[in-house]
């Protein structure tokens, strides 16, 4: 009877054993389906610059939308200093991908570092920094799927929406569309949930030029004491 029961117990082990392998392997199969999932409801187009994406795309095959700003403050030199996380002054290298939040677009953006003017986070910025801007393209199927104030009825007029583009433009007339582009810039930029965004909107990134930088208002450059230090 001794024998009996360790028999038995021996066997029930195993079986254990057995199921908790299969369900660890199924809840693993799970969790990395649902983060393949997350990524592909999060398709992206990549490039330097909308412009070339869009070089030999038809017009009919692209919808502009419109950017939204709003300003808790006047988006002046002074006060976006005096608001900024993170000033910098430095000159583009690439954009990363783009993606839809709401309605909106945004790109995260990479630019080498020159001069650091300001940083009030615990980030080393040393070569380069990341950050997020508002403008970019990606393509219809992507936005509609990342965006639940839309539906897909919307667009019910385009028939390959994954061939079809949603554009929002770099500022104003698509000032800061970069392409190969050396310029000196001045940042502005703030550090929220984690990641580095431009502050002000596109007034968070200003051209600098002879020690001046560009006043998007008044569309001429303008003296800061920022660059005399």
């Amino acid at each position: 009877m001794k024998k009996r029961n360790i028999l038995l117990a021996i066997v029930l082990f195993v079986i254990l054993l057995v199921v908790g392998f299969f369900g660890t392997k199924g809840y693993m199969n799970k969790n990395t389906s649902l983060k393949e999932n997350k990524k592909a409801e999060h398709e992206i187009i990549s490039g330097t610059s909308i412009k070339e994406i869009l070089k030999d795309v038809n017009s009919n095959d692209i919808t502009y939308i419109n950017a939204e700003y709003s300003f808790a403050f006047k988006p002046t030199i002074d006060n976006l200093y005096k608001y900024a996380d993170v000033v910098i002054i430095g000159n583009f290298k690439s954009n990363l991908n783009s993606y839809s939040i709401n309605t909106n677009l945004y790109t995260n953006t990479m630019f080498n570092v020159t001069k650091v003017l300001k940083n009030n986070t615990k980030l080393k910025i040393t070569n380069d920094i990341t950050f997020r801007r508002i403008g970019g393209i990606i393509t219809l199927d992507a936005y509609i799927k990342n965006n639940n104030a839309l539906r897909e009825y919307e667009f019910v007029d385009i028939s390959n929406p994954t061939k079809h583009y949603i554009v929002q433009e770099y500022g104003p007339d698509n000032i800061l569309d970069f392409l190969n582009n050396t310029d000196n810039y001045i940042l502005f930029l703030t550090y929220t949930d984690n990641e580095l965004r431009t502050l002000g909107s596109y007034y968070g990134i200003r051209k600098i030029n002879d020690h001046m930088v560009y006043n998007y208002d008044l569309k001429e450059y303008e003296k800061t004491a920022l660059l005399d230090e």
